[in-house]
């Protein structure tokens, strides 16, 4: 269950843009990486998000979150879709980047995915 202290540790990791929760308690974060990323970026894509991903996950376990933890970045557009329409946004960090990420696999927020 998403906690204030898994806010404040989302808070203090730049790369996280923001938080889902599903009905049922699982997480997905969307992390400042794209979700795209071009052949040739492939190989730094994957480290970023990995670091990333480990870093803020161990943080959250740290913190006493003990769901199941998703990074939309390794999700397919139809499930992250799916997430930002239908999870709760439980932390946001980056409205920008938030909308940049998003408008890439769904053409609003507000679509009916």
């Amino acid at each position: 269950m998403w906690s204030e202290a898994c806010s404040s540790v989302c808070q203090r990791d730049p790369s996280v843009i923001a938080a889902f929760e599903s009905p049922h308690g699982r997480v997905a974060l969307l992390l400042r990486q794209t979700l795209t990323p071009t052949s040739e970026a492939m190989a730094c894509w994957r480290k970023e998000t990995s670091v990333g991903a480990w870093t803020v996950t161990a943080n959250l376990r740290a913190a006493g979150l003990t769901s199941d933890v998703i990074i939309l970045q390794w999700c397919s557009s139809r499930l992250i879709a799916d997430v930002v329409a239908h999870w709760d946004c439980t932390y946001e960090g980056d409205e920008r980047r938030y909308a940049q990420l998003v408008e890439t696999v769904a053409p609003s927020k507000t679509s009916s995915w």
